[in-house]
């Protein structure tokens, strides 16, 4: 018997792939595991419980630290009170500490128009054009 080692590994296990992997084996692991032939009775339900040694209870979404969650509360006030304010504050900045400075200045967003994308010609669309 020998021992296994880095620079022998290699040699051993392609000996030991020859001889494990071979068609018989593989067909007969896909025959026990019920995957051809197909056979669905293979797998019962005992074997598709969970297992209680490597299970675990999880809560999503996870507590975050209490700076992230006095910021995260800071940003959403900042957010609701943005969509519940219609006019300029007289000193913007001041009253805001995500404002930069003092002498920033609140821009309402401009409604829009939307336009459908304009149509994109594609190699082949164009090779076809010129062929007719």
């Amino acid at each position: 018997k020998q021992s296994i080692t880095k620079s022998n590994f290699v040699s051993i296990y392609a000996q030991a792939h020859l001889q494990a992997l071979t068609p018989d084996n593989i067909c007969a692991a896909f025959q026990k595991m019920g995957a051809w032939p197909f056979n669905p009775d293979v797998v019962t339900k005992e074997m598709m419980a969970p297992s209680f040694e490597t299970s675990s209870v999880g809560r999503l979404p996870l507590p975050q630290p209490s700076p992230v969650c006095t910021i995260s509360a800071a940003i959403h006030q900042y957010q609701m009170e943005c969509m519940t304010t219609t006019a300029t504050p007289a000193h913007p900045g001041l009253d805001n500490p995500f404002h930069a400075s003092a002498n920033a200045v609140m821009v309402m967003p401009t409604p829009t128009t939307q336009h459908p994308p304009p149509a994109v010609s594609t190699g082949w669309h164009l090779a076809a054009e010129e062929a007719a």
